[in-house]
């Protein structure tokens, strides 16, 4: 069965074109990429002890399959409350005004996607945590689909090299694929082919939901 890691999920949201060059164009990364890497790793492990003091799991392992893939990995951090499970998503980057950023999201409704399948009946509060804010949300059936949907291209991406739509913006003046991936677009008919993740171009930010914000 086929593994879908939650960090998949997060980029394809950010870019579905930048997966598909990522799966199918594997090329070494940077010296500046693998600092931003091992930065991103310490960055996590400064809140080993806070979490701990706090009550929460560190780096849980969570597993579930959804259709025909297992999705699979660590959770920031986990935990189990008086009324609902909260499951935490640390990011180093700014957040947006108001909400959270939809990749953001989608990854962590991967896990608590695992924790619903895991047989959880509390509700689940995403927390997704960004330097100087928290945007929290429930995990709800419409988020579940949302993710469901996401899964569903990513897998015709990755296993059938479907060309799927790229996110336009600013990321694109930093991307590495940025020349092939316009290359690409001479020779795609974009206006009368479906292409998987066009739903996302415009899905930038979800907003957060005030059941999960007293």
């Amino acid at each position: 069965m086929m593994v879908v890691r939650p960090s998949d999920i997060h980029t394809y949201a950010y870019c579905p074109r930048l997966f598909f060059f990522e799966t199918h164009m594997v090329r070494r990364r940077g010296v500046l990429e693998k600092l931003r890497l091992l930065l991103g790793r310490v960055f996590h492990k400064l809140f080993y002890l806070y979490d701990l003091l706090r009550g929460y799991k560190e780096e849980v392992e969570l597993s579930a399959t959804m259709g025909s893939v297992t999705i699979r990995g660590r959770a920031d951090a986990v935990k189990k409350g008086p009324d609902r499970l909260v499951v935490v998503e640390r990011k180093s980057s700014s957040p947006p005004a108001r909400g959270a950023w939809a990749s953001d999201v989608l990854q962590a409704a991967a896990y608590a996607y695992a924790l619903k399948a895991g047989g959880s009946e509390q509700p689940i509060e995403i927390n997704i945590v960004y330097p100087g804010a928290t945007r929290r949300l429930l995990f709800t059936s419409d988020l579940a689909s949302m993710l469901a949907k996401a899964v569903d291209e990513l897998v015709l991406v990755r296993e059938h090299g479907i060309v799927p739509a790229p996110k336009r913006g600013k990321r694109c003046l930093r991307c590495p694929y940025r020349e092939p991936c316009e290359l690409l677009d001479q020779y795609l008919y974009a206006d009368e082919v479906y292409e998987p993740g066009g739903w996302l171009k415009e899905l930038n930010v979800i907003e957060v939901d005030d059941a999960a914000n007293p």
